[in-house]
């Protein structure tokens, strides 16, 4: 049988990790790969968006890739509608030009 102390411990854990998670407009910052992200616009244009949450998850029989983006954006309009992208794996020589463009949209 479990002590009423050990209860209590478990208790206060859960309910501070409950109060570790919490909503915000601006990402966090994390030292992941950097990536852009092409997108075809509606007119045939193209659309650039830098991106941080791009995983690996099949690379046969088709090459897929689990992405995080934001909902109020061109290039989530435009791949909900096209299902398709381009990523391109940035390197340290493109740091300059994510700032300059990643906080741009449509």
């Amino acid at each position: 049988m479990p002590r009423l102390v050990d209860i209590l411990a478990l208790l206060s854990w859960a309910l501070s990790a409950v109060h570790a998670f919490h909503t915000t407009e601006v990402p966090p910052l994390v030292d992941v790969p950097v990536w852009s992200m092409a997108t075809r616009n509606e007119d045939g244009s193209t659309n650039f968006n830098i991106l941080t949450y791009a995983t690996p998850v099949a690379i046969m029989p088709d090459r897929l890739y689990c992405l995080g983006l934001f909902k109020k954006t061109k290039s989530y309009e435009n791949f909900c509608r096209e299902r398709k992208c381009v990523l391109l794996l940035l390197t340290d020589k493109h740091i300059p030009y994510v700032r300059l463009l990643g906080g741009k949209s449509g």
